[in-house]
């Protein structure tokens, strides 16, 4: 179905505190995972003159477009959030799967899912949350509250056109003052939290922005998007670069030559209209210039990614994709060592392309403010690998003899007597050598795809591995609990008056650890493919369960789940198989299952699981079976997902 429906702001206060308090987790990520800081070492830093305890965080993509995603980003340690990039057309059609992150990175999803106004809710809720997590002083009591210090940068694309819209204009304005959603979102924390209402929530979300423009945007047209944005808007901007303003000739020969990726073509299109280095530099000169005139700051993020033809069978209906990962890496950081010799060692620079856990303390020295990442989290671990990039920032500082960023940078070898910011660029340009002959960025190691094993996903029990659910950016993939079963259950037949045991069928559950996929936050991505050894993908074939009656009556041409639990206990489930559906009802008082499919609706004893009583709802066809097994998927489902044993966006309301 691919269209996502955030949950409410009262659903994700209430999961997310009760789930701590219960399990120790917080939408599914592990307390013992969060990042804690060493309090001997300050990693901080400024970001258009607000205090950010860490240079880390997601870039714009599949981590901050809704808020939960935002929140796990936090939770490993982020405290520069780039948003998930907004653009005017909101109703975008994108094929699916839209990613492929075997290795490299490829995929053809590029702004955000969600109408503006539910991307404007999401930020907004996500900043609460964090100030949330501050008021209870979540990460522990021993954490000074500054190392909770976040900023959120928008990004916003990608042509004046569409960002002059009065429709994007005061999307923007609402992120720089949110007080009437916030009053809004207030009043909806539960009673049980009530104290939260109280806050002093920050109501400017955010007053800088990273632009991104399509690839060949002229530089006429970015100077005069960066001169609104800072004129109109009083907004802080930083201007997202494209890999193509380094010659055709020397990206190509990067990749092909020094990396070995002779496969990726980059689209010729991308050059024809594209910036080059030189007016690029100028222009930020310029706009650096007019920043600073009017107490605004500026500066330029390497890089976007790379448009290349399509040239893989998961994109079937695209003609170009666009490139992340390893190989991006050498090519951004020479990008940005050219830039640098431009523009001298001031300006501010931030990064993204193929940074890992390796990479990261030495793009921290580079300069860079924040370094972000997208495909790396993507693969195992998902966002619990975001607290290993800062633990290997704090063991390089450590090993450095030093305890501020400030003076890790200044104390590269060779560079006392620079300024930081000099510093920095020494460093750059040393790095620049050694990235294009390390062997780590070569496409030679860069080959290991995921394992796949000889078997195929089913609706109940697979290898239990668990590795779908880390790799999910939007938290769609949870674990649930069944007993295991060895049933023998009949299939009956309709004969007049009668049902008769046509003969007797075999259910098997043979784990009581099960995978499921909460519909309404899966976009059908296919990460979790990629990293599921088994074939199938767990998206597809896993029971997806929405989070609403509507969604599910609205998608009728897929397959799916819905349950819930009264307040007097009765359970119940609607269901659909096959494009046929089904409903199971357990009410507690009398303590019958009462079950339907599309012709029956039969009273289950619920120890015997024999029929007490059958009724037609139309007269079923010649030859028609009531098949028992579909009655036990649904109560083990029903069962499984509203148990209080393990929370999820289900029993959690």
């Amino acid at each position: 179905m691919a269209e996502l429906y955030p949950i409410s702001f009262a659903q994700l206060v209430k999961r997310a505190i009760k789930e701590w308090t219960q399990q120790g987790s917080i939408y599914d990520y592990p307390g013992a995972k969060f990042y804690r800081p060493d309090l001997s070492l300050d990693t901080s830093l400024s970001f258009h003159g607000h205090h950010a305890a860490t240079p880390l965080g997601p870039a714009a993509g599949p981590h901050t477009q809704m808020a939960q995603n935002i929140i796990m980003a936090w939770l490993g340690g982020s405290r520069i959030i780039e948003l998930k990039t907004i653009q005017v057309l909101d109703k975008l059609e994108i094929h699916r799967p839209c990613m492929d992150i075997p290795n490299l990175g490829f995929n053809v999803e590029w702004s955000q899912e969600l109408p503006l106004e539910l991307s404007l809710r999401e930020y907004v809720a996500a900043s609460m949350l964090i100030d949330i997590f501050r008021h209870t002083r979540l990460l522990g009591e021993e954490i000074p509250l500054s190392r909770y210090d976040t900023v959120l940068d928008m990004s916003v694309g990608y042509d004046l056109k569409g960002i002059s819209s009065d429709k994007v204009t005061q999307w923007i304005l609402s992120m720089l003052d949110a007080k009437d959603i916030i009053n809004e979102l207030r009043d909806k924390i539960p009673d049980e939290y009530k104290e939260f209402r109280d806050i002093d929530f920050h109501t400017r979300i955010s007053d800088s922005v990273t632009l991104s423009t399509f690839h060949g945007c002229p530089g006429e047209e970015i100077e005069s998007i960066s001169r609104y944005l800072m004129d109109k808007l009083n907004l802080n901007v930083i201007v997202k670069l494209n890999p193509t303003q380094l010659p055709r000739e020397e990206l190509e020969d990067i990749l092909h030559n020094r990396l070995g990726y002779s496969e990726l073509t980059v689209n010729p299109k991308a050059f024809e209209t594209a910036l080059r280095l030189e007016e690029a530099a100028e222009m930020a000169q310029r706009l650096t210039s007019h920043a600073m005139n009017n107490n605004r700051s500026f500066g330029v993020k390497f890089s976007n990614t790379l448009e290349i033809l399509n040239h893989r069978e998961t994109f079937k209906e695209d003609s170009v994709m666009y490139l992340s990962g390893p190989p991006l890496h050498g090519v951004a950081i020479l990008l940005a060592k050219k830039f640098r010799e431009k523009v001298g060692p001031e300006m501010p620079f931030s990064f993204s392309a193929g940074i890992d856990r390796q990479n990261f303390p030495q793009a921290v020295a580079c300069g860079f403010n924040p370094v972000t990442t997208c495909t790396d989290i993507l693969k195992t671990g998902g966002y619990q690998r975001l607290p290993l990039y800062l633990k290997a920032l704090e063991e390089t500082m450590r090993l450095a003899g030093v305890k501020t960023l400030r003076e890790f940078i200044h104390k590269q070898p060779g560079t006392q007597k620079l300024t930081p910011e000099e510093s920095a660029y020494h460093y750059l340009k040393d790095y620049a050598k050694e990235v294009l002959v390390s062997p780590r960025y070569r496409k030679d190691q860069n080959q290991a795809v995921p394992k796949k094993v000889d078997s195929q996903l089913r609706l109940f029990d697979c290898l239990t591995c668990d590795k779908c659910i880390p790799v999910c950016p939007n938290g769609a993939n949870f674990f649930y609990e069944t007993p295991v079963v060895n049933l023998k259950t009949p299939l009956y037949r309709v004969e007049e008056d009668s049902l008769v045991p046509a003969r007797i069928l075999n259910f098997n559950l043979k784990k009581s650890r099960q995978i499921a996929n909460y519909a309404d936050f899966c976009n059908e991505c296919g990460n979790c493919d990629t990293y599921c050894p088994e074939s199938g993908g767990p998206y597809i074939v896993k029971p997806s369960f929405f989070g609403s009656l509507e969604t599910f009556k609205y998608h009728k041409d897929h397959d799916g789940f819905y349950a819930e639990k009264d307040t007097d206990g009765t359970s119940r489930i609607w269901g659909r198989l096959g494009g046929e559906d089904y409903y199971l009802e357990c009410p507690p008082e009398q303590g019958l299952y009462l079950y339907r499919d599309y012709y029956l609706e039969v009273q289950i004893d619920p120890h015997s699981f024999e029929i007490t009583r059958w009724d037609t709802f139309d007269i079923p066809p010649a030859g028609y079976r009531l098949d028992m097994t579909l009655f036990h998927t649904l109560r083990l489902l029903m069962e499984g997902v509203l148990a209080s044993t393990k929370m999820n966006y289900l029993n959690s309301r």
